[in-house]
């Protein structure tokens, strides 16, 4: 996960990989389509992730429920998901685990709070199985003797607190079933918009730099006025291959400060070219450019921008990337 496509070339050609270009704008899209179901189906909810949301259920929601749930999603947006259904965040989570793990037994539904033998499903769970329980917890666990989730379910409040602090005494709690974690129905505010795709093949020309440039400025202007934001700053980047250490390395950005916040796709794609215009060089084959919008705030009336408080930044001092 992650890594550079030139480092599995091998294993590409040995397995007969077939590789695909990403998507975000797609993937944005049909997430919000899932999410705006869900929405419509309980009475809080919040998205957790990209393609996960944790969903407060009504009283009288069941596994029969899920499952029309489910295959509602399935036809109206193609997507298939899993729903696990538990009394705290982590055992909801530890649910779908299971649904995921166990598709053709459970037609990735489950709930956990109905389930016969919860036990068992604890006893074949290792705790790095468990939500919020990464691999350096999981080791801290295992040296108490605590290997599997009913382990930790059954363990002593009192070492478990003095181990692994506040933290792991939550998670002890969650795990019995005593809801610690809140429902996050607001989302955190938004610091910034990105948006950027490496080339297929590498590029040379500053008009086509222009023209993926200026499709990336329409989507992270469109992703503000979602969410009603307006951007008082503007981040433009370009990017050769690094892997490619034959080639001519050049990677530089450029920051402007807007004189007053905009969502303007046009005002913002003018300040985009001429900021492109400056860091361009001929005679290099670029990967990736792209657009940050940052220091966003909440909508207010909009002006023209101008090109004031111009200053170069280099690529590997932004965040984000």
């Amino acid at each position: 996960m992650g890594a550079p496509l030139h480092e599995k070339q091998e294993l590409i050609s040995k397995h007969g990989v077939h590789v695909f270009s990403s998507n975000y704008t797609l993937y944005g899209d049909m997430s919000a389509r899932v999410m705006s179901i869900l929405q419509d189906e309980v009475p809080a909810m919040e998205v957790y992730s990209i393609d996960e949301a944790f969903l407060q259920l009504p009283n009288n929601f069941n596994e029969e429920h899920a499952r029309v749930l489910r295959a509602k999603i399935l036809q109206w947006t193609g997507i298939p998901v899993c729903i696990g259904i538990g009394s705290t965040k982590l055992l909801a989570k530890l649910a779908n685990r299971h649904a995921k793990k166990n598709k053709a037994l459970t037609g990735g539904v489950f709930d956990l709070t109905h389930y016969w033998d919860p036990d068992g499903i604890m006893s074949e769970t290792p705790t790095d199985g468990l939500w919020g329980v990464g691999k350096n917890l999981a080791l801290r666990l295992k040296g108490m003797g605590i290997k599997t989730a009913l382990d930790f379910q059954h363990a002593d409040p009192a070492a478990i607190r003095m181990s692994m602090g506040v933290v792991g005494k939550r998670l002890f709690r969650e795990l019995n079933g005593i809801p610690c974690l809140a429902l996050e129905k607001n989302p955190p505010d938004r610091k910034g918009v990105m948006a950027s795709r490496s080339f297929g093949s590498a590029v040379e020309s500053l008009e086509e730099l222009e023209e993926a440039l200026a499709n990336h400025v329409a989507r992270a202007s469109e992703k503000e006025r979602r969410f009603g934001l307006l951007a008082t700053l503007m981040e433009v980047f370009l990017q050769t291959n690094r892997f490619k250490k034959e080639e001519p390395q050049y990677s530089l950005g450029i920051g402007i400060t807007l004189d007053r916040p905009t969502h303007s796709t046009s005002e913002l794609m003018t300040v985009a070219r001429v900021l492109l215009k400056r860091i361009y060089r001929p005679g290099y084959r670029y990967k990736k450019t792209g657009v940050q919008l940052v220091n966003l705030v909440v909508r207010m009336p909009i002006s023209p921008v101008s090109l004031t408080s111009i200053s170069p930044r280099h690529r590997s001092m932004w965040t984000g990337s």
